[in-house]
């Protein structure tokens, strides 16, 4: 079971970071809108308290944690996924930015949300949306600038395990390349999965055909119905999954628009962006999560 929103719990939390606070009230509401996660629990938790001067103080952070249902967590592998999550924050994510700060670089990855404790069954963050930053409409996709603007950070993520790899290669393969694990794109889960993806290929089979012209169906439907049609498609994206050197990187895993935040300048204009949920983290090709985002 995992750990339960008590005053207590929220006191030791906060006071590692902020020992002169002392928490007098707390609220818990939701903390993503209904169908943004299956595979977790999410809170939001406003803390309410006073300051070692007796000024007022308030904060709101993020709560994830495992879903009460163990049908739920063994449908969507939850504790798999969160597990994976854990390492990351815990392992690989501090090895980086450890390597990070031993350079001298200007223009540094920093696209990661504050984490204040991760452990078997929770995790604790800062709350981006008290900070200012914003979920673009997933219906909609992202735009051009949103796009780059990601791009540029997830490259800089790729850049910081290609080089941390190829300078301190023993350390990286030990605390970042062996942290994480693909959870999703593994041979245990070809039959757990096979009805889920017959269902979904038909879906994006009948998508792709009521888009297409007469014309490009004769190019591009049949060797799509080939690729996701096939019984084989499982298998091949296992492989497409597997790391192959010397390009292996970290990989969000599931870099798509609602894993990306943004917080905008007065003018409208792209301040800062950040990545969530890091529970399909690999260590695989960087095409892997271009290809997630672009398409």
């Amino acid at each position: 079971m995992y750990q339960k929103i008590t005053m207590s719990f929220l006191q030791n939390l906060i006071q590692e970071t902020n020992p002169d606070i002392t928490i007098t009230s707390y609220e818990v509401t939701a903390g993503s809108d209904r169908g943004d996660n299956y595979t977790a629990m999410i809170y939001r938790i406003k803390l309410v308290g006073t300051t070692s001067k007796d000024d007022d103080w308030t904060q709101t952070i993020i709560y994830k944690c495992l879903p009460d249902s163990s049908a739920r967590r063994a449908l969507f592998k939850s504790e798999v996924l969160f597990c994976n999550e854990v390492e990351f924050y815990t392992k690989a994510l501090p090895a980086l930015l450890d390597f990070q700060n031993s350079k001298t670089i200007s223009d540094v990855f920093r696209s990661v949300p504050k984490r204040f404790l991760a452990c078997r069954d929770v995790i604790v963050m800062e709350d981006l949306q008290a900070k200012g930053f914003k979920m673009t409409d997933r219906k909609n996709g992202l735009d051009y600038k949103h796009c780059s603007a990601a791009l540029r950070e997830l490259g800089k993520f790729h850049a910081l395990s290609l080089g941390m790899k190829c300078q301190e290669p023993q350390l990286f393969q030990k605390s970042v390349a062996s942290a994480v694990k693909e959870v999703f794109f593994i041979s245990q889960n070809e039959d757990y999965y096979r009805h889920y993806y017959k269902v979904a290929a038909d879906n994006a089979i009948a998508m792709v055909d009521s888009c297409l012209t007469e014309n490009e169906k004769v190019v591009y439907l049949e060797k799509f119905k080939t690729f996701v049609g096939g019984n084989n498609f499982f298998s091949e994206m296992i492989e497409l999954s597997t790391p192959s050197e010397p390009i292996a990187v970290l990989c969000h895993g599931d870099f798509w628009s609602n894993n990306i935040l943004f917080k905008y300048l007065p003018c409208g204009e792209i301040e800062e962006v950040c990545f969530i949920d890091f529970q399909l983290v690999r260590y695989a090709s960087p095409a892997l999560d271009l290809v997630t985002l672009l398409y």
